[in-house]
C-alpha cells in the first residue's frame, strides 16, 4: 500500500521552531519591570524634594535642624547636591521609562511578526540596562539573525 503525499504550500521556515514567543514574553515582563523601577525613581525624586522643602514645615522640628545643619554646609560648599540629585533622577527616569516603552512595543511587534528593526534596535539599547538586559539582548540578537526567523519577518 502506497502512501500518497501531497506537496505542501507552506513555506518551509514555517515548519522550523523558534523561540520568538519565548522573547515576547521576556520583553513584556522586562517592560513591566522597567516600569516598577521608574516607580521606584519617582519615589526617589519625591523623597528629595520633601527634604529640601521639609524646612519649612514646623511639625518636623527634629528633622529640621538636620536639614538646617546640611544647608549650612551647602552653602558653605556653594551648591546643593540635592539639586543634582534630581536632575540625574529625572534623566534615570526618563531613560528607564523611554526603554520600558520599547519593550512593550517589541513584545507586541514580536507577536504580530512585524517590524524586525525595531526588535533589534531595542534588543541593542537593553543591552545599556543592566545584567537583565544583557541578557536579553544577546538571546534576542542570536535568535532573530537566525536565517529561518529572519525569513519570517520579510514574509510581509
Amino acid at each position: 500500500m502506497a502512501i500518497e503525499t501531497t506537496p505542501t504550500t507552506e513555506a518551509p521556515f514555517a515548519t522550523q521552531p523558534n523561540n520568538l514567543d519565548t522573547f515576547r514574553i521576556l520583553f513584556l515582563v522586562y517592560g513591566l519591570l522597567r516600569i516598577v523601577g521608574c516607580l521606584v525613581l519617582i519615589a526617589y525624586i519625591s523623597f528629595f524634594t520633601f527634604i529640601g522643602t521639609i524646612e519649612n514645615k514646623p511639625e518636623y522640628s527634629q528633622i529640621k535642624n538636620i536639614v538646617e545643619a546640611q544647608n549650612t554646609e551647602f552653602q558653605e560648599m556653594g551648591f546643593n547636591p540635592m539639586i543634582i540629585m534630581q536632575i540625574f533622577l529625572g534623566i534615570g527616569i526618563i531613560f528607564t521609562l523611554t526603554t520600558a516603552i520599547l519593550s512593550i512595543l517589541s513584545s507586541v511587534h514580536i507577536s504580530r511578526k512585524t517590524n524586525y528593526n525595531l526588535i533589534f534596535t531595542t534588543a541593542i539599547i537593553t543591552c545599556f540596562t543592566g545584567i537583565l538586559g544583557i541578557l536579553l539582548c544577546i538571546f534576542t540578537l542570536i535568535e532573530l539573525t537566525k536565517p529561518h526567523v529572519k525569513k519570517v519577518f520579510n514574509k510581509e
